[in-house]
């Protein structure tokens, strides 16, 4: 068994495990290759991750909105948790468009899509 771990860039592939089973496969060696790279990237980059990111946060920021006054570390924690929040926001509502862009071969070759 042959096995990418994560994490790799999804963008430029690892070649070193497909050629490897290509060469072991024409040898007459059975080969099972897994990209765990692409499986941890595809559950990390997913709606249902991102709402256990959210929900989280929530709570993280819930500690500090019932206190009377927070101190001068407590406001910098609280202003980047808020901070996080919109931006995991933003990841739920644009992360099945991002991950099909690196399904769709129309639009894979194409950087300006990435952003």
């Amino acid at each position: 068994m042959l096995i990418m771990p994560p994490i790799w860039d999804a963008c430029n592939p690892y070649l070193s495990l497909p050629t490897l089973s290509g060469v072991l496969k024409s040898a007459g060696y059975e080969v099972i290759l897994r990209d765990l790279n692409i499986e941890f990237q595809d559950a990390i980059f997913s709606q249902e991750f991102f709402l256990k990111c959210r929900d989280s946060i929530k709570r993280y920021i819930s500690k500090y909105e019932f206190q009377d006054s927070l101190m001068a570390d407590n406001i910098n924690d609280y202003a980047v948790a808020i901070e996080n929040l919109v931006r995991v926001e933003y990841a739920l509502a644009n992360i099945e468009d991002a991950k099909s862009i690196f399904r769709d071969k129309s639009v894979f070759y194409l950087p300006a899509e990435y952003y």
